[in-house]
């Protein structure tokens, strides 16, 4: 559920981190303008400007765009890596003829997505 806007969500992560506006249209590359625009709410950034800001910030991008979730996105980072050491750790564990059975799959997997 939504309950900020992403504008507010840019000023309040801006302020906590110690950044001025001006330092977040550089590392996009837009114009000092445009950032106050987000923050007023004049303009919603696209997605692409949401993930570069959310990455500048340190943020989760789905909080940046005012929904209910944890501001940091730490958490998240973690439960991946979390993830991949216990795959890679079980993955290590198999035959070799087990892993080539992986493998497969994954390519498979991989093939129908596209």
């Amino acid at each position: 559920m939504k309950i900020a806007s992403c504008g507010d969500r840019i000023k309040l992560a801006l302020r906590i981190r110690g950044f001025k506006n001006i330092e977040l249209a550089n590392h996009l590359g837009v114009d000092k303008s445009l950032i106050t625009k987000y923050i007023n709410n004049a303009f919603s950034p696209k997605q692409d400007k949401i993930v570069l800001m959310a990455d500048f910030l340190n943020v989760d991008p789905v909080w940046l765009m005012g929904y209910d979730v944890p501001m940091d996105r730490v958490v998240t980072e973690q439960i991946k890596d979390s993830d991949n050491d216990l795959l890679v750790a079980s993955i290590e564990k198999l035959t070799d003829e087990q892993k080539e059975l992986i493998k497969s799959m994954i390519n498979q997997f991989t093939k129908a997505d596209k």
